[in-house]
């Protein structure tokens, strides 16, 4: 697939980025140059480490279970692309020459792999590094999706050229994971869908209940109606 194959979003996620793309390149003028960049699957380390990636996940399986499981064989593509890389391309992106990218579309990508040779790449990549996985291989039918993404154009254009391979990320990884001890893998935070129920259900909570380190009101006293001289202290609630 290329930039110019026709796009059929299957979930939420990608038919907003499509609708995305659609709302703002028609807004392209003199003054306003939008590009866009369509990223492969992302990998490699980052500061708020993502775990539901396939290469990083591998690697969060080999670390936490000393196992790697292929579904359908590992017989799918998917185009790949290392984080530092598609830091790489937005650089490039923002320092060409305006003619050159305005409204244009861009796939980055490393290359296109298929799940079992990212799986054994990972296997070898560890090995390397003294830690021996297995990879387990489930021919089961789950989650299918399979596609090719040509980064011809922007190679073309702007001269993109990637940089880093599976090897390398994976090996950056684990020494960045065990020096941040981002070993807590069940945490949801490393995993998008799962953070943001948890983000969502506790606007809810914040909603009906307040901020639990809300600075109380100060104590509002007023004069007691009998006249008998007793003051009445009432604590006001802080608001949220």
């Amino acid at each position: 697939m290329d930039e110019d194959s026709s796009v059929e979003p299957k979930a939420a996620y990608a038919t907003s980025k499509l609708a995305a793309e659609r709302a703002i390149l028609p807004m392209a003028t003199s003054s306003f140059a939008p590009v866009v960049l369509r990223k492969g699957t992302v990998f490699g380390f980052s500061p708020r480490m993502r775990y539901d990636l396939v290469v990083n996940t591998f690697v969060k399986d080999a670390l936490s279970h000393g196992t790697i499981t292929v579904h359908y064989g590992g017989a799918m593509w998917r185009p790949l692309v290392e984080v530092r890389d598609v830091a790489r391309a937005y650089v490039m992106g923002l320092q060409a020459p305006t003619e050159l990218v305005s409204g244009q579309i861009f796939n980055v990508v490393t290359g296109n792999f298929r799940i079992s040779e990212l799986a054994l790449r990972t296997q070898c990549a560890l090995a390397e590094l003294g830690i021996q996985v297995k990879v387990d291989v489930d021919f089961g039918y789950r989650l299918v999706r399979s596609y090719r993404v040509s980064g011809a154009k922007i190679a073309r254009v702007l001269g993109f050229v990637p940089q880093v391979t599976v090897e390398e990320s994976i090996g950056r990884m684990v020494e960045q994971i065990n020096h941040y001890g981002y070993t807590d893998f069940s945490n949801p935070r490393y995993y998008n869908i799962e953070w943001m129920k948890l983000l969502e259900e506790a606007v809810e909570i914040v909603g009906k209940h307040g901020y639990v380190l809300s600075k109380p009101q100060p104590a509002a006293v007023t004069a007691d109606p009998s006249g008998n001289g007793v003051s009445r202290m009432t604590t006001v609630p802080a608001k949220s």
